[in-house]
């Protein structure tokens, strides 16, 4: 056995003894192993401190242990990443977890942590049944926790602190278990606007593909003299009013849109020396416009130029 594995088993014993049903596998390359498990307390509350390079740690549940399984259910996690990169992923969700960040996690569940590297993260151990009391409904068993409510800061404030030792010598009697009641009735806001940035976030994201779509449409589209918000609205198999929400959300308007996507495909033909036997008439006809008069004034109002004017000035 090389030095790596024996280093690594090591580890491993060490890391079972502090953490309980831990699974671990070394990383592909093994040329050189860094490991270190601490177990500690702070008046009563618990966390442990890993550092590792390893390739994967999976900590297995309760719903997937055997009688013959020592699985302590008693507690859930918050996660802290003190350096470099990591993985967290859990019943499906996975959570990139960078220095600074904080996630929780609850053990009753599989759960994969993946160093991306050298990392050192801490985990806070939480009364798991105070904390299933005070969460709302609905919320993942896994979520990293935001900054952007006053929740979320307080929770990064305290458990930076927890971290760097900058409590250890101000701790008493009774201070860990009031610690963690802090935690706990903090978290459980944290996790719920976490939740609802995730869900904004994602809207937006939506909002944003449909906005695409919608412009595609539209370019496709364009020599339609017919083509209106209701025609592009039934492509996308959406509403009127949620069409006009997407280009409202840009500072802009269907109907603009369309419009200068006409008048931009009109200049350039009219541009195109190749085109030149082409009448203006007829570019804005093969660009949708019906009526010249209206292609003619629209144009001036758009390039500052009238068209015909605009074709001799380019082709000069």
């Amino acid at each position: 056995m090389n030095s790596y594995l024996r280093e690594f088993n090591d580890w491993y014993s060490a890391l079972r003894q502090a953490c309980g049903q831990i699974e671990a596998k070394p990383s592909d390359d093994q040329s050189i192993f860094v490991g270190h498990v601490l177990r500690q307390d702070l008046a009563g509350l618990e966390f442990t401190r890993i550092r590792t390079n390893v390739g994967q740690i999976v900590s297995r549940g309760l719903r997937n242990s055997t009688k013959s399984d020592a699985v302590d259910d008693s507690n859930c996690f918050l996660v802290v990443q003190q350096s470099g990169r990591s993985k967290l992923t859990q019943l499906g969700v996975s959570i990139d977890l960078v220095p600074g960040d904080v996630a929780y996690m609850d053990s009753s569940n599989d759960c994969e942590i993946i160093p991306l590297g050298l990392m050192e993260h801490v985990s806070i151990h939480l009364d798991r049944q105070q904390v299933q009391r005070l969460l709302p409904q609905g919320l993942n068993r896994i979520g990293k926790l935001s900054r952007s409510g006053a929740s979320g800061r307080l929770i990064h404030m305290l458990v930076g602190q927890i971290c760097t030792g900058e409590l250890d010598h101000h701790a008493s009697f009774g201070d860990g278990p009031a610690v963690q009641d802090a935690l706990t009735a903090l978290l459980g806001p944290a996790l719920k606007q976490a939740a609802d940035e995730t869900i904004h976030a994602q809207s937006l994201g939506l909002e944003g593909c449909l906005l695409r779509q919608a412009k595609k449409v539209i370019e496709s589209s364009l020599a339609d003299p017919c083509l209106s918000p209701v025609k592009v609205a039934n492509r996308l198999n959406i509403s009127v009013r949620q069409l006009y929400r997407l280009f409202e959300d840009q500072d802009d308007s269907v109907s603009r849109y369309i419009q200068q996507a006409r008048l931009r495909g009109a200049a350039t033909d009219l541009g195109n020396f190749q085109l030149r036997d082409k009448s203006v008439t007829e570019i804005a006809y093969t660009w949708g416009f019906s009526d010249s008069a209206h292609f003619s004034r629209s144009f001036k109002k758009q390039f500052d130029v009238a068209p015909r004017d605009y074709r001799a000035q380019t082709h000069h």
